[in-house]
């Protein structure tokens, strides 16, 4: 009897609450479903029942479930659990995956409705084509790449339905009429005729590439055999005839990929990626060249500027995310991000060798490439890389470019440097190398405090705020963004005085929002108390906007008596529409980015062991750290004096408690924390500690404190390490190396992955 999908609606799988229906198509449906024992929103996805006494695709279904959970990579969908069960007649089996509320590329496409830009979409693809290489080298292929299988969080791309059309490929549904594995459209003329091999996976992603640059697939017909004898019988027609904007030389290398004979097609899905990237970065980066003016750059010969060409080839993919099209019902909605000046070039000039006046070491190209990479592949306690040792005082701030080519740092004495950490590892032997001179530097009117620099999402500007008084947290503040590759290094003061807001005086904090448009920030220390809690925005410089303050959206809390209360930091969600924010009253606050409608959390309080331990109150205002990272974007990781939290804002409450130690044993005052990209490795310092602790959230049986905090799994620096308690630390976003910034003035990079290759 054929199961009907009316049927699941409130039904319980096991400890699954199915609640609604995603979607519904020949490979079964998708519900979004409770996890009771976890508490967290997962999707179910039922595959079409069999009969009973098919015993085949069960044993089947087995192999491909466990084959598949057994793939971990950050571009593949995983599987929590898997099983199957008994209606009537039937067997229905089912497989537990995370819930992506960002929908498909397919959805996207059929929003978008345009053709995407070459940059964005060889961003998604990357990203795929990093997943199917993967389970390529884990003998997995995937025989259905299109779409609808490409789901999309936060500008991050999962794929999904690996041994789906496998299962529909068995004798079982084949002689059911149902699919025959695989999607016509995106299949490769071997898999139409019925044979498959990792070059057909590159097909199909050939074919999503095609698609998303110019809105159509190669072959279409009346149905799914005439499709499937084009891909066999016809060449495919040029991707210029539907988009003149594409090069003749991309064209020719979308082609190769779709060629007839799997042995003529690039060697792996990431060769045709970076084929495209190196075409598209020497059509894009050489008239930026011609451009510039040559006083910022130095001569580099053409044989030199060829090989620049292909190593940045590799950034240019990266520059956005989560966009592609999909079968018939493409779809395109996604947040353009803030185009590139000509002047992003003035440093590296391609990816070439510019010398700065304030140092002897060179910036290679910034051009933003948000890291696909997302790590540790494979965590090892730190080594000591490179140490900085160009700052006079304590460095309290230490920041990744979105790309993780570049490093700023600043602090007490009062400047704000720049630093190519990626030229510096791309020439390491091995041991520790020690920079004593930064790539480019900026002296501004004071203290740096900590968590009050960032880089814009283009990773072209830096924002600060900075006090004229070296000594006071209480004096004006001027927040200052620097144009990092203008050949003067300019410094812009965003300074209002004018009308209602001239009350304002410090901004803590500055972030800059994802579309890179505005800049928000803490108000601290107002001549107004109206001001207290409050957020304050700014147009971005690379607007041709009004400059100045834009708008302030005021706390609902207000003090109840004479004691300070305030913001202590402020970040944007990465969509752009929500900003988060923790104040003084133990508090998670959460913004609606447009309407500044406020929704207030309540921390764990630890005004208790503040009280018993007075000495820590010394940088405990100032010191705070909120992380939000792609992978987990419901959640976020606070410090909460001596606690790190994990908050899960979908159930409103802390799901993961952290603990450096003993909270009797060991009174300590958390100065900083970071995030691992893959969203595994919580990495902490404290103010009694020259240590940096790791927690792996992965860990199955983590030692805990009397009162149930994980204790960290490990902690590393005493060899190589700093001299002095560590202030702040930054993650690299691909993963792969942690910034340390200490109170012994210098800045350490340790490498936290032991597989650096790309």
């Amino acid at each position: 009897m054929p199961v009907q999908q009316s049927q699941w609606q409130d039904q319980m799988l096991g400890r699954y609450h199915l609640k609604r229906l995603l979607g519904l198509g020949g490979m079964g449906e998708v519900w979004l479903a409770d996890d009771t024992d976890l508490q967290r929103e997962i999707a179910v996805k039922l595959l079409p029942p069999v009969l009973n006494s098919q015993r085949d695709y069960l044993q089947a279904f087995n192999r491909e479930a466990r084959l598949v959970a057994s793939l971990e990579h950050p571009h593949i969908l995983s599987i929590h659990d898997f099983g199957e069960f008994e209606f009537g007649d039937d067997i229905v089996t089912y497989l537990i995956m995370p819930f992506i509320s960002g929908g498909s590329l397919l959805d996207l496409m059929n929003k978008q409705q345009r053709m995407m830009p070459v940059e964005k979409a060889l961003h998604y693809i990357r990203q795929v084509a990093e997943a199917i290489d993967f389970a390529h080298s884990k003998r997995v292929l995937h025989r259905d790449v299109k779409p609808a299988n490409i789901l999309l969080q936060d500008d991050w791309v999962f794929l999904c339905d690996f041994g789906i059309a496998t299962l529909l490929s068995t004798q079982t549904f084949r002689s059911q009429a149902k699919m025959s594995g695989g999607t016509p459209l995106y299949m490769s003329p071997e898999q139409c005729q019925g044979s498959a091999s990792g070059a057909s996976d590159l097909y199909s992603l050939a074919v999503v590439t095609y698609e998303l640059l110019t809105g159509i697939t190669p072959f279409e017909g009346g149905g799914p055999l005439e499709v499937m004898l084009k891909h066999i019988q016809e060449e495919p027609p040029s991707p210029r005839e539907f988009n003149q904007r594409l090069s003749q030389e991309l064209a020719d290398a979308l082609l190769q990929a779709l060629a007839k004979d799997p042995g003529q097609r690039p060697s792996s899905c990431l060769a045709f990626v970076r084929e495209l990237e190196r075409i598209q970065a020497s059509e894009t980066l050489i008239p930026h060249i011609q451009d510039d003016p040559a006083s910022t750059l130095i001569k580099i010969r053409s044989s030199e500027l060829n090989d620049t060409l292909q190593s940045a080839s590799t950034m240019v993919s990266n520059t956005e995310a989560k966009d592609k099209i999909s079968e018939r019902e493409a779809t395109k909605a996604e947040k353009s991000q803030s185009l590139i000046s000509r002047r992003s070039l003035l440093l590296g000039g391609v990816a070439g060798v510019v010398l700065l006046a304030g140092g002897g070491y060179a910036l290679a190209n910034a051009l933003y490439q948000p890291p696909t990479h997302r790590g540790p592949q494979s965590f090892m306690p730190g080594v000591p890389r490179l140490k900085m040792t160009a700052h006079s005082n304590d460095v309290s701030n230490v920041c990744w470019s979105p790309d993780s080519r570049l490093l700023a740092s600043a602090g007490r004495d009062t400047h704000v440097m720049v630093w190519d950490t990626n030229a510096a590892l791309m020439n390491a032997s091995g041991k520790l190398q020690v920079l004593t001179h930064p790539s480019v530097q900026w002296k501004m009117p004071g203290e740096i405090f900590q968590g009050d620099l960032n880089w814009s999402p283009d990773g072209r500007f830096l924002v600060t705020e900075a006090r004229a008084d070296f000594n006071a947290r209480s004096s004006e503040g001027i927040l200052s963004t620097i144009d990092v590759f203008t050949p003067n290094s300019q410094i812009t003061n965003n300074v209002d005085r004018n009308s209602k807001y001239k009350d304002l005086h410090v901004f803590l904090t500055p972030a800059w929002s994802p579309d890179g448009k505005l800049i928000a920030a803490a108000a601290s220390n107002s001549l107004s108390r109206d001001y207290e809690g409050a957020i304050i925005f700014w147009n971005s410089p690379g607007t041709d906007s009004e400059r100045g303050i834009v708008k302030v959206f005021n706390s609902t809390i207000k003090p109840t008596d004479n004691n300070y209360y305030g913001l202590q930091i402020v970040r944007w969600s990465l969509d752009g529409l929500r900003i988060l924010s923790l104040d003084t009253k133990y508090h998670l606050l959460i913004w609606d980015a447009q309407t500044g409608k406020q929704n207030i959390f309540v921390l764990p309080d630890r005004s208790v062991i503040i009280a018993k331990r007075q000495k820590l109150l010394l940088d405990i205002s100032d010191s705070r750290s909120l992380e939000i990272i792609p992978t987990r974007p419901e959640q976020v990781l606070v410090d909460d004096v001596d606690l790190a939290i994990v908050y899960d804002l979908t159930q409103k409450k802390a799901t993961t408690l952290l603990a450096v130690a003993e909270p009797e044993k060991e009174p300590i005052s958390l100065s900083a924390l970071a995030w691992s990209s893959n969203g595994r490795y919580v990495a902490g310092c404290h103010l009694n500690s020259k240590l940096i602790y790791i927690w792996d959230l992965a860990n199955p049986s983590p030692q805990k404190t009397g009162e149930g905090f994980i204790l960290p799994t490990l902690s590393f620096g005493k060899t190589n390490g700093h001299s002095d308690v560590i202030i702040d630390l930054a993650w690299s976003p691909d993963g792969r190396y942690l910034a340390s910034a200490s109170a012994d003035f210098s800045v350490i990079v340790w490498q936290v992955d032991a597989k650096l290759e790309n």
